[in-house]
């Protein structure tokens, strides 16, 4: 699915994020997302339950909401100030985060088979990731988008393009202070939630 031409849409058409996206909390060590059975097993779809990333001490968790103390430490680092989480289509996680000031994405390539994580431009504030299309039947259309602001201006790169490839989504004319919420919506739009100030 992903965003069509790589670019925002010219009419703006705000509406509600869907559960879980709708419940953030602004807490930046903190993060809902709809997702599967269990990781690692998409039999059923990502549309299942939801989900909660959460940073415990150095350790960068995920646990089903239904069950939270059956957590899984995804990986650990010391320094992490932002964490953002998703899935891909098959319930392997991405995690999107700032260490130390430096922003990272921990990712499944499936070219390796194993998780890797890739360090981003020096400069980035407020990664957030999602996978764009959750419904079923949207496996093979859908894609995990990563967005994030550099030097005061939105950018998007996306899984189909290994990540590697960084398209300029907005540019502000004031300034963009804060990168809230991405998701989709009751208007089955994908949906940033930025404050921009004069």
């Amino acid at each position: 699915m992903s965003l069509p031409q790589n670019r925002m849409s010219t009419i703006a058409g705000p509406t509600a994020f869907l559960v879980p996206d709708r419940l953030n909390t602004y807490d930046v060590l903190l993060d809902y997302e709809r997702g599967g059975t269990a990781l690692y097993d998409a039999a059923a779809g990502v549309n299942v339950r939801d989900w909660t990333f959460v940073m415990v001490g150095d350790d960068a968790t995920v646990y089903p909401n239904t069950a939270p103390g059956s957590s899984t430490v995804m990986f650990t680092e010391t320094g992490i100030t932002h964490i953002s989480g998703t899935f891909d289509q098959n319930m392997n996680f991405t995690v999107a985060y700032i260490a130390s000031g430096q922003a990272k994405l921990n990712w499944f390539n499936s070219l390796s088979g194993f998780q890797e994580t890739l360090t981003l431009a020096s400069g980035i504030t407020f990664p957030v990731v999602t996978l764009d299309d959750k419904r079923d039947g949207a496996s093979g259309r859908n894609d995990i988008l990563l967005f994030y602001i550099r030097v005061n201006k939105l950018y998007m790169r996306q899984q189909r393009d290994r990540f590697g490839v960084e398209y300029l989504m907005y540019t502000p004319t004031g300034t963009l202070t804060t990168l809230t919420q991405v998701g989709m919506t009751t208007g089955l739009r994908v949906q940033l939630e930025m404050v921009e100030v004069p």
